[in-house]
């Protein structure tokens, strides 16, 4: 394949490869931004609401049960699709770089830099569940202590 042709295809699947990125860096940035708001208005209507305790606590307990599924969707749409599909261009460009006899070298270099993904992986790195596992934890704390309070309020 010529040099020309090489570099035209590498650079439309490099735009392609900086797509998926965006998306999983904007999906995860308004996810996390979503529920920081919620909780942060739950939490104030909490302390400003008129309703006996008991109520409360269980309105606590049931937005942090849909925020907890919400939560869960979001890390499965991730990690089984986004997430997939950017491994996948990394991979192609990875390999149009090896064909290109080091002409083209950029995902290849930040491949070294951080050791992943290896043009023949398949399963995602630990970060991403780094970020989604501190709060699904806080949100399944947040349930179990809502729903404690919710059946011992009098």
């Amino acid at each position: 394949m010529e040099s020309e042709q090489l570099i035209l295809i590498w650079d439309k699947y490099e735009q392609i490869a900086m797509h998926f990125n965006g998306l999983l860096i904007h999906l995860r940035t308004q996810a996390l931004g979503a529920v920081a708001t919620i909780v942060t208005a739950a939490g104030f209507l909490l302390t400003r609401s008129p309703e006996p305790l008991k109520h409360q606590w269980w309105a606590v307990c049931a937005v942090s049960v849909l925020l907890f599924f919400a939560w869960c969707t979001l890390w499965m749409i991730d990690v089984c699709y986004y997430s997939r599909l950017l491994l996948g261009a990394v991979n192609a460009l990875v390999k149009i770089e090896k064909q290109s006899g080091g002409l083209l070298d950029l995902s290849t270099q930040v491949q070294k830099l951080f050791g992943v993904p290896r043009e023949d992986a398949t399963r995602l790195n630990w970060q991403i569940y780094a970020f989604y596992m501190p709060v699904g934890l806080f949100l399944v704390c947040v349930i179990g202590v809502s729903l404690c309070q919710a059946l011992h309020s009098g």
